[in-house]
């Protein structure tokens, strides 16, 4: 599978992608909100002549820049990084291990990270959630809805989902209410854990530094 995955927030706009591994990867990266950029097939590396391989080059499959902290903008680290199946990496270790440790070297030279990502680390319950709650992120929404919801949730401190729209404040329209929360756990505003599988019971709190 290839194609292009169009990013609405970080750069450089768009990225194309080589397998539905990569792209998965991709919308992970970009709904995560430490990553500042990626790139695609950043740069290409010589990988040298080894015993019964020739000489060859190594393009990784994506760079990433991190920030220190979620919805940051000083960058903290780069990661490059090879997205491979595991059945893939094994099969065909021979051929991509000096291309591997070309890309190690390179990362070292520059005081960046190497990661190999499979589906082990890709295909979780996080990229089930970063697929829900990307539809979320950019749709319009009404400031006053967003405030309302926010004086739920400082009220309750913790809560879930099912509870903050069991509130009278918010007894008028709770389908479309709960859009709304949902946008607002996309952009930052409310926090769960994205690597649990999403529920009407799963604890979300206010972040109390958001702005909204």
């Amino acid at each position: 599978m290839t194609g292009f995955l169009t990013s609405a927030r970080k750069s450089p706009g768009f990225g194309p992608f080589e397998s539905s591994l990569e792209r998965d990867f991709f919308l992970l990266l970009e709904f995560d909100r430490t990553v500042l950029a990626w790139h695609p097939q950043p740069l290409t590396l010589p990988v040298p002549a080894t015993a019964g391989l020739r000489r060859s080059r190594y393009t990784p499959d994506v760079a990433v820049e991190y920030a220190d902290v979620p919805g940051g903008s000083r960058l903290a680290r780069v990661e490059l990084c090879e997205v491979k199946y595991r059945d893939e990496l094994k099969a065909n270790w021979k051929l991509l291990k000096p291309k591997l440790k070309a890309g190690v070297h390179h990362a070292r030279v520059n005081n960046w990270r190497f990661r190999i990502y499979t589906e082990r680390e890709i295909r979780t319950p996080r990229l089930t959630n970063a697929k829900f709650f990307l539809t979320y992120r950019e749709r319009a929404t009404d400031g006053d809805d967003i405030y309302r919801i926010a004086s739920v949730l400082r009220q309750l401190m913790h809560g879930t989902p099912a509870e903050v729209l069991a509130s009278p404040l918010l007894c008028d329209d709770r389908p479309r209410l709960l859009g709304v929360l949902w946008h607002m756990v996309s952009v930052g505003i409310v926090e769960l854990d994205f690597d649990q599988a999403l529920s009407m019971s799963s604890p979300i709190r206010l972040i109390d530094r958001a702005i909204y």
